[in-house]
């Protein structure tokens, strides 16, 4: 090591060369890096969408949902399944292993799709299309919302649509788009009812004239001496008009039925399910998403540039705004976490001024970007991107970085004070720190090695914390050890050639206060020893008693969405213009200046980031969206926002639900309480009603409801089987004409170059959708004779659910709750819910029924998975290094309890500024240990190397050793709290992910620094006191 430590440090233009070329790489590497918000993981969770239109929720449940449910569940490797069976649509959500690697994902995505083929032949005959499998892939998720909207035709807003579309994919980065709020274009054939009865003609023969008359086929190829030629059949529609003239019955020559004779035809759009509005004006979404290679900074950067060109070419009345540009958080993030450490790194300078002179402070100053840029190097060859939890473990080991720095730099300048040319102090100031140095940096992988070992979405998530310090504190090993020497050794010719002092004066009267304090805590070590007991102690309990858990604490956000129903059974139109109002009433309700935009949906209630299925479609149903300015530029905080919106939602009260929920900037959790009441039994609703009343009662319990939504009431046809056959019907024919007489009944569809049209026949108004109508129906038999409905069946109306959940493919019942964290923690909540079912004996009581808690509660115990027996190798691992470095047990011993120490240390500060211990915060705690390890390594190492030839040290020696370490700690200390204080208390902005790790680091070193200068040298004394007695008996 000396040799190569020599080499370089003799050669200081192959250095600066060097470091020119790693700065100039580094950042080019920088610009060319993908930058998102958070890391690209394979979720595993994957959705199966399938459509049935005008299909009540039961039959789509036991026609589609169940079906698909008994094929899914055969799949090895399922961790979660869940469905949602509504009007119209089955939505199963099916997570596989969260362990699974990304090749075990593309096979079971493979079993998922054979097992979605083999239910698909029991499904009704007209379901019209295949189950859509979609798997969660982060990165094809929407970056931006493009909305079109104006108070213009809607064939206007649907034309400029579908060109955005096409021009959007020439955007550099651009993988393509998803349209929301854009209907089909539907032809309704109105039927006549008086009319078919007169006729004698039914739906069933309608639908197959239709079908038989809109066809494309080739007849092959003719061929001839000059040429040869396509012979193409053509019957398909050119016009959705042209369905008018198909003949639906032939009576003798030229005396033809046509639909025009018995329906007419309207060119429509289908009906509504969900509508984007912005400012009260309906309008268009286009959904934008990147390519995976691609940096999605850039790419919305295109994108809003391309949208102000497009601008100016729309048709009058035609605007387009943008929403949810999900990589502002990412712009953020970067300005927020760049200005912090700049900062931090400013303040560092500033400290290292006040102990060395200014060129030794620059070069060692200028090792921070270059380790920085070397660790940008090393980011693509393992295919880590830029974003928060990356950026977190570079600013994390910023402290590594100037501590590793200093320790050499510290001990280059130690030998030069000693009288060494520069370049002989540099070489053997580098050399006496490689190992101990070296090992240090071993124990601080070790140290994060547990987040490897996490189970679960979190193990995915945090892997690169560790993968990103490893890279950091090897570049920090290739700068401190090969570059920095030549640096330091080049900055202290001038001052060694002219003899002038190289350390600054005032730290010396610090150095004799300190060796003061020491030799007293030397003469009465027991006593110091028994004291850090105590306080020790007192720590423990003092954090356990005050600090709470919480896996992702709520922060900052700059998105807002108000959850809406009205009463059952209101319109579509009705919520339109209900919702309209309401979003005007936001935007003047809340400060300008703290207010970026505002989005209503109509239709549908599902928050954005949903860890759950779908809850459904109603007409009754929608979403405010209220987007803030970013928190540097705003007046408010999102708490005090959403605190706002809650006391003005309390005074609507036609609302049967207003529930205001900041977007969540971590993965969703879920409720603090989700318990599933899992069973095909009515019981679970009797169930409910009991753990709603309990949890009721709780201190705490802000709110409490279930997934059950009351539906449309259902009609129940019971048929009177022998009189249909009679007649010569068949249950397809009901079927089939009480579809057409309430929400019509798709035929057939035909394709334009820009779209599918669809056909459905139904009745005309006023005759459809009326239960009068129902009652008067009339159908045609296989004889062309009229029977009315009444005749073969009876009537009866019952209450229906407007979805129906399943669990692991059974029903469920979802009970969740809200908590007011600062009065009750997530875990103290489900732990009461526990006991509460364990005490009722609710489980006994109903039998038939599993009750699952879910939630963040099961968010937690995934995520910490096995992590405790891989901190416990960790710590095994850093033994065995401190064995090897020491060649002793008891000293390795005496470094690890600094351990312990300086993370009580960490956990009262937590406590004592009202923080929570978080999944981030618990990840720096891990890393921690091999921080705190650092100094006090090289501190016991320093104590070894003035020893005498029979292991003994004098008292006067151990405290002088001793005092060559303060200025190294101290000035590591300083400059670690500097690095960290900008982002752990975010003096350009919180980030809430990455303050509690900065937190904990820098209340970590402050506490590790304390211990490891007052008490491991006692302790070290206390060490060989105890030898030398084992030693004499």
């Amino acid at each position: 090591m000396s040799g190569l430590i020599g080499f370089f440090a003799r050669r200081p233009l192959l250095v600066n060369l060097l470091l020119v070329m790693v700065l100039l790489s580094g950042f080019v590497v920088l610009r060319s890096l993908v930058v998102s918000s958070y890391p690209s993981l394979d979720t595993g969770v994957f959705h199966v969408t399938t459509l049935w239109p005008g299909a009540a929720a039961t039959d789509v449940e036991l026609s589609l949902t169940v079906p698909l449910e008994e094929e899914i569940l055969e799949i090895e490797g399922l961790d979660k399944l869940r469905s949602a069976s509504m009007e119209g649509q089955s939505s199963i959500l099916i997570q596989s292993n969260p362990d699974h690697s990304r090749a075990q994902n593309r096979q079971f995505r493979d079993d998922l799709q054979r097992a979605i083929d083999r239910a698909y032949p029991r499904m009704p005959d007209d379901v019209p299309e295949k189950p859509i499998l979609v798997a969660e892939d982060p990165d094809r998720t929407p970056i931006m919302e493009i909305l079109i909207h104006g108070n213009v035709d809607e064939d206007v807003l649907r034309r400029v649509a579908r060109r955005l579309q096409v021009d959007l994919r020439q955007v550099k980065g651009v993988a393509g788009t998803e349209r929301l709020g854009y209907r089909r274009k539907e032809v309704r054939i109105l039927l006549n009812p008086q009319r078919l009865q007169q006729l004698g003609i039914d739906a069933g023969e309608i639908s197959r004239a239709i079908a038989a008359r809109n066809v494309r086929d080739s007849g092959g190829a003719l061929e001839s001496t000059t040429s040869e030629r396509d012979v193409v059949t053509v019957g398909q529609f050119q016009h959705p008009k042209e369905v008018e003239e198909v003949i639906v019955r032939a009576s003798g020559r030229d005396n033809f039925t046509r639909i025009k004779d018995i329906a007419e035809v309207v060119v429509d759009y289908e009906d509504w399910m969900t509508q984007p509005l912005a400012n009260g004006v309906p309008g268009i979404s286009l959904l934008v998403k990147k390519t995976a290679s691609a940096n999605g900074v850039a790419v919305a950067a295109d994108v809003r540039d391309f949208i102000r060109q497009q601008q100016a070419l729309m048709p009058p009345g035609v605007t387009l705004d943008i929403f949810n540009d999900t990589t502002r958080y990412a712009r953020n993030m970067l300005e927020m976490l760049s200005s912090n450490a700049l900062f931090g790194m400013l303040l560092v300078f500033i400290t290292l001024m006040a102990f060395f002179p200014f060129r030794f402070t620059v070069w060692v100053v200028v090792g921070i970007p270059t380790a920085m840029m070397l660790t940008f190097i090393f980011m693509p060859s393992f295919n880590i991107t830029v974003n928060q939890l990356s950026l977190s473990g570079i600013i994390l080991m910023l402290g590594v970085l100037v501590d590793d720095a200093i320790v050499i730099a510290e001990s280059i300048f130690r030998e030069a004070e000693r009288g060494k040319p520069p370049l002989q102090a540099a070489i053997d100031g580098t050399t006496v720190m490689a190992a101990p140095v070296l090992t240090s940096s071993a124990t601080t992988v070790l140290a994060f090695l547990p987040l490897v070992f996490l189970s679960g979405i979190e193990g995915k998530y945090l892997w690169m914390l560790p993968a990103v310090v490893v890279m950091v504190l090897l570049s920090s090993l290739i700068e401190c050890k090969l570059m920095l020497p030549a640096h330091i050794a080049h900055a202290l010719q001038g001052r060694h050639r002219d003899g002038r002092s190289l350390s600054r004066g005032w730290f010396n009267p610090v150095e004799r206060g300190y060796i003061w304090i020491m030799r007293h805590m030397f003469r009465h070590r027991v006593i110091s020893f028994l004291v850090i007991l105590m306080v020790a102690a007192g720590a423990a309990v003092f954090s356990q008693q005050k600090l709470a858990f919480d896996l992702y604490p709520e922060g900052d956000t700059d998105a807002i969405t108000v959850q809406l129903e009205l009463p059952l059974g209101t319109s579509f139109a009705t919520m339109r213009e209900r919702l309209a109002q309401l979003e005007r009433d936001i935007s003047a309700q809340l400060k300008p200046e703290d207010l970026l935009a505002t989005k209503v949906t109509v239709g549908h209630h599902d928050l954005p980031n949903m860890a759950n299925v779908t809850e459904g479609r109603q007409n009754s149903w929608g979403l405010v969206q209220i987007y803030l300015e970013r928190q540097s530029v705003r007046t408010s905080t999102s708490s005090e926002v959403v605190r706002e919106l809650e006391d003005f939602m309390a005074g609507q009260t036609d609302f049967t639900l207003a529930r205001v929920v900041p977007q969540e900037n971590t993965p969703p959790t879920g409720e603090a309480v989700e318990l599933d009441i899992v069973g095909n039994s009515d019981a679970r609703f009797l169930a409910a009603d009991e753990i709603s009343n309990f949890l009721e009662g709780v201190p705490g319990v802000t709110r409490v409801w279930t997934s059950y939504k009351p539906g449309k009431d259902i009609i129940d046809l019971q048929l009177k089987h022998e009189l249909l056959a009679n007649y010569g019907l068949t249950v397809q024919d009901v079927t089939r004409a009480v579809r057409i007489a309430f929400d019509g009944l798709l035929v057939e569809e035909m394709q334009t170059i820009d779209e599918r049209v669809r056909f459905r026949l139904q009745y005309r108004q006023p005759e459809q959708g009326q239960l009068s109508s129902l009652y008067g129906l009339t159908l045609i038999n296989n004889r062309g004779e009229p029977v009315l409905l009444r005749s073969v069946a009876d009537f009866e109306t019952k209450s229906a659910q407007a979805t129906v959940f399943h669990y692991f493919g059974e029903r469920t019942l979802t009970l969740f709750a809200d908590i007011d964290k600062a009065v009750l923690s997530v875990a103290d909540i489900n732990s009461r819910l526990e006991n509460y079912l364990h005490d009722s004996n609710l489980r006994s009581r109903h039998s038939q029924l599993n009750f699952v808690l879910g939630g963040e509660a099961d968010r937690q115990q995934d995520a910490m998975g096995n992590i405790g027996s891989a901190a416990l190798l960790s710590l095994a691992g850093i033994l065995v290094l401190l064995v090897l470095l020491f060649n002793s047990v008891s000293q390795p011993l005496l470094v690890l309890l600094v351990i312990p120490l300086g993370i009580l240390g960490v956990l009262v500060a937590f406590a004592l500024q009202g923080m929570v211990l978080s999944m981030s915060a618990l990840a720096g705690v891990t890393g921690l240990a091999g921080i705190l390890v650092n100094d006090a390594l090289i501190m016991i190492d320093q104590l070894n190397r003035v020893r005498g030839a029979d292991g003994k040290i004098e008292a006067e020696a151990l405290v002088q050793t001793a005092s060559t370490r303060l200025r190294p700690i101290f000035i590591t200390t300083l400059t670690t709290v500097a690095g960290l204080y900008p982002v752990a208390y975010g003096v350009f902005g919180l980030n809430i992910v990455v303050a509690p790790l900065a937190m904990v680091m820098l209340w970590g070193v402050v506490f590790g620094s304390i211990i490891t200068l007052f008490y491991l040298p006692s302790l070290y004394a206390l060490e060989q006191d105890v030898s030398r007695l084992f030693r004499r008996q």
